[in-house]
Parts: structure tokens; C-alpha cells; sequence
């Protein structure tokens, strides 16, 4: 049998510690062989403009470069214009081999709650389950209810953590240790990124 792999979308400007072990605790109670970081090309959700992709890429690429479990694509990027799950989901499917049973794709409650704004909403859910990381907030109560039975509920530690905040930061000049991994906080300064 294939080893099934998980999905994990975001823009990750810049990829912090709460994805981590999101992505580590999804992975265990998953079962799941991999877990695939998606950079995104252009977010369609996101309204103000992201720090260029080849420094996302590199900042991932050194958060994850010590679990063997993880890994990244640059679909999305390569792809570019506006990323969408739908074509993600799509490609990698394909290319992998996998079906719906095999291919879980990663999304935080609060994304969930607009999960029928998506592009192709019930495409998706032939394609891949959905695995919804509660984050701090969240009220699975709000959730559309034909959902049912194309989501499996994680059990993930809430850490309050947002690439916004680490932004805020960093641009301030106050530290972002212990919130991001050290070689990404290295890759942080050496470029010089959020700096104003």
C-alpha cells in the first residue's frame, strides 16, 4: 500500500513554529509517511503583498530540513498567478498516485468556517479529506454540515502564533527567537526581510 501524505498549504511569510508542530502532530495521528509544504505563488485569500517566494522557499526549506518526514513542492510557484487548492490538490494527486483516502490536505478551523468560498469547494472533497487543525477560537459549531464525513478533526496544541505577528516584529526590531527556528530567524536577519 502507498504511504498517504498530507498537504500542508500556506503562504508561510515567514513559516513559524506553530506550523511545525501542527504539521508533526497532524502527521502522527494521520499516520501519514510525508508531510508536503505548498508555498503559495499568490494567495487568493491574502489582500496585501507577500515577500517574494524564492525567500519563503528558503525559509521553509531551513525550518524543515531536520525532520525526514518533511518535505516541500513548488507547484504552486512554478505554477504562479493565484494559488488554488483545487489545482494543487489536482497535480499532486495525479503525480503521486493517490486518491481521497491517501491524500490529506491540512487547513486551520478558521479556514474551514469559509471553506464554500473556495474554488470548486466539493472538487476538493474528491480529491483529498480535509484535516482541520482547531486553532485558537475555533468553533466547530459554525462549520457547513455536508462537510461531514469528508473532515477528520485533529487534536493539536494551541499556540497562538501568527507570521503577522512575527512580521510586526521583526520590523520593530524586537526578537523573534523561540518563535521561528533558529536557521529561519539566521535567514531572517542575514536578508534583512520585515525590516521596514
Amino acid at each position: 500500500m502507498k504511504d498517504s501524505v498530507l498537504v500542508f498549504g500556506g503562504t508561510f511569510d515567514p513559516i513559524h513554529v506553530a506550523h511545525l508542530v501542527v504539521a508533526e502532530e497532524a502527521a502522527d495521528q494521520l499516520g501519514v509517511g510525508r508531510v508536503v509544504f505548498i508555498p503559495a505563488a499568490s494567495p487568493p485569500h491574502k489582500s496585501r503583498a507577500v515577500t517574494e517566494s524564492g525567500h519563503r522557499a528558503a525559509m521553509l526549506e531551513a525550518a524543515i530540513e531536520t525532520n525526514d518526514r518533511f518535505t516541500w513542492d513548488a507547484c504552486e510557484i512554478e505554477r504562479g498567478g493565484v494559488s488554488f487548492t483545487v489545482d494543487t490538490l489536482r497535480e499532486l494527486g495525479s503525480r503521486w498516485g493517490l486518491d481521497s483516502r491517501e491524500l490529506f490536505c491540512l487547513v486551520g478551523g478558521d479556514s474551514l468556517v469559509a471553506f464554500r468560498t473556495w474554488r470548486e469547494p466539493d472538487t476538493i472533497l474528491t480529491l483529498a479529506t480535509l484535516a482541520v487543525a482547531g486553532r485558537p477560537g475555533f468553533d466547530d459549531r459554525s462549520i457547513d454540515r455536508s462537510l461531514q464525513g469528508h473532515v477528520h478533526y485533529l487534536e493539536t496544541t494551541p499556540l497562538a502564533i501568527s507570521s503577522t505577528e512575527i512580521r510586526r516584529r521583526a520590523a520593530e526590531g524586537r526578537s523573534i527567537r523561540y518563535l521561528v527556528t533558529d536557521p529561519v530567524r539566521d535567514y531572517i536577519e542575514r536578508q534583512g526581510l520585515y525590516h521596514g
